[in-house]
């Protein structure tokens, strides 16, 4: 994962290092500092790559962005979708002038010029091939007609693309991550200008498994795990998240219980703790109760489970 934060260049030559170094490398667009007296030009950006898509979270003050016809002329064919989570940016692009604000998002394709200006803003953007991104929309509307168009219809899907792309951000983009983020992103300009396709809802529903699993895994030791608690995280409802996993063939109880079994049978291989302070560890309060869960689940004893899933070399464990 690259990480820019231009105050920690010297002051001189910031901008020109930020322009000839990473925006026409990164987002293949030019870039000068605004003539706002009151701002001072500063970004911060986290970029993950990954291998169909890029995931971006930039915030940025007193920038003018743009691709005229000279960049244009690349040849770059991608599709950036862009969520705006505070401040505001103000764009020119395929005929349209609008302003993104908290909330607010909007596709812009490369193959147009942009013009934008950032004003203390924070936003999220995914960039994918415009191709793929026309396979997506194929049941929907085509993404030239979308381009430039903000879209705050579409809150609900807008909100959970930003937080499973923010999950993405901290564990990796891996290929069925890159191609939930890509389904998200289509899914969300759809459900903006119209109702969604049957095969976009299935979609939405398995992002949303994934990145419930990717929240349990972090609650699961706390003792208040609740659907409402998981769907703050996701931007969902308590209800909804119910619904997910009913659909799966789970309950919140199951998979709640599943997370904690594998964390505990996964130190078990790795580290010499006592597996009745990693029982307590992962959120057991009762021993007897683990111990029959675990059982039941792998088939085994936690003691026989360490003793055949030792790693040679991890914690002192031979």
């Amino acid at each position: 994962m690259l990480l820019i934060d231009t105050d920690a260049w010297a002051e001189s030559d910031r901008i020109e290092r930020w322009r000839e170094e990473f925006a026409r490398q990164i987002t293949a667009t030019d870039w000068r500092e605004s003539h706002d007296q009151a701002q001072r030009f500063r970004v911060t950006m986290r970029l993950r790559q990954g291998q169909s898509l890029a995931l971006l979270r930039a915030g940025m003050t007193a920038v003018r962005t743009w691709r005229d016809r000279r960049l244009v002329a690349d040849g770059a064919d991608d599709a950036t979708v862009m969520i705006c989570q505070s401040g505001a940016v103000r764009f020119r692009h395929n005929e349209h002038v609008g302003v993104l604000r908290r909330g607010d998002m909007a596709l812009f394709t490369h193959n147009r010029t942009i013009d934008m200006a950032w004003d203390c803003a924070n936003v999220v953007t995914l960039q994918v091939p415009r191709p793929s991104l026309a396979g997506l929309l194929a049941a929907g509307p085509d993404q030239e007609s979308l381009a430039g168009r903000i879209s705050r219809r579409g809150a609900a899907p807008a909100r959970l693309l930003a937080a499973y792309a923010g999950a993405a951000m901290n564990t990796g983009l891996t290929p069925l991550a890159e191609r939930h983020l890509a389904e998200l992103a289509a899914d969300a300009l759809i459900m903006a200008n119209g109702p969604p396709t049957p095969t976009r809802l299935a979609a939405r529903q398995a992002a949303r498994l994934e990145r419930l699993h990717i929240a349990l895994a972090g609650m699961a030791r706390a003792g208040d795990v609740t659907a409402d608690n998981i769907g703050k995280i996701l931007g969902v409802s308590g209800r909804t998240v119910q619904r997910d996993l009913a659909a799966a063939g789970t309950s919140l109880a199951d998979a709640v219980l599943t997370v904690r079994l594998a964390q505990v049978a996964d130190a078990l291989g790795t580290t010499s703790v006592s597996i009745t302070a990693l029982a307590f560890q992962a959120g057991f309060n009762d021993l007897s109760h683990f111990n029959r869960a675990f059982r039941a689940r792998y088939d085994m004893t936690p003691t026989d489970w360490r003793a055949s899933n030792r790693r040679h070399g991890s914690d002192g464990l031979h």
